[in-house]
């Protein structure tokens, strides 16, 4: 496994370029929703299934929500996922002080995952950090991480076998003590935002989560399913509270492409 540390990759208007990495869709992709199922490990986001996947990507928000000890705040990711195994990108808040970066990969036969946290120098509340997860031909898994200046970091690392059938961008509340009390109010928060997502199939067929684009530009509901992943559990000191995606709708965060990828919120409420 190695560093991945290169800059200038992220441009003008906030769109990225990574060479035979990006993925994206054409213009006019509508909202689309997808049937709730039940949470795993309390993740509350989308997931393209039925398929196998070699890439994802998308802009996670840094949210505006304070990042203090206790604050029970999620993991934001994007992740390529199979049997056994998982890779992620993404962003935490764990303990007192800024968000972080951070990349994990894991796989059933290790006794612990390969983790590492990156500072995000400049990046303020609101701001997007690229996220990127890519399985590459030699039985790798390249998690990376892009900043507004350019600066991107990340781990490769070997998965000799790897077969990845899942591809999603989530909230992860698995190691948070619950969810946040603070906005249990009727108002909802909104955590975050996933902007840009898309994916790529192993066979190269690209889209993103709603299905992959034809050549002619129009989407296709085949080969992969969307499943919607929400959280409903009790907050800190008992209050009810769930953490949810929106709908997806398209944006033009990409708009170095000429296209727009899939995005939606996070949001809380009672």
């Amino acid at each position: 496994m190695g560093w991945i540390s290169t800059r200038g990759l992220f441009m003008a208007g906030g769109s990225v370029a990574l060479a035979g990495l990006l993925t994206a869709a054409p213009a006019g992709a509508a909202p689309a929703s997808a049937a709730a199922v039940p949470a795993v490990a309390r993740q509350a986001g989308y997931v393209a299934t039925g398929s196998t996947f070699r890439y994802v990507q998308a802009v996670i928000m840094v949210p505006g929500l304070p990042c203090t000890a206790g604050a029970d705040m999620p993991r934001l990711y994007v992740t390529l996922a199979g049997p056994g195994e998982d890779a992620r990108a993404g962003v935490l808040c764990e303990g007192s002080g800024p968000w972080r970066g951070f990349v994990q990969v894991s796989d059933s036969a290790w006794r612990a995952p390969v983790f590492a946290a990156f500072a995000l120098p400049g990046v303020r509340p609101g701001q997007g950090v690229f996220a990127s997860v890519y399985a590459g031909t030699r039985g790798s898994a390249q998690c990376s991480l892009t900043l507004p200046d350019g600066a991107t970091v990340g781990r490769a690392v070997q998965l000799p076998g790897r077969v990845f059938t899942q591809a999603g961008a989530l909230a992860d509340w698995a190691g948070a003590g619950g969810l946040p009390a603070a906005p249990v109010p009727a108002q909802q928060v909104r955590v975050t935002r996933f902007l840009s997502g898309a994916i790529t199939t192993e066979t190269g067929q690209r889209g993103v989560f709603t299905g992959p684009w034809t050549k002619k530009g129009k989407l296709s509901r085949l080969p992969w399913a969307l499943r919607r992943y929400e959280v409903a559990a009790a907050g800190r000191g008992g209050h009810p509270a769930t953490a949810a995606p929106s709908y997806l709708w398209s944006d033009g965060t990409q708009s170095v492409f000429g296209s727009r990828g899939n995005a939606f919120g996070i949001w809380l409420h009672s």
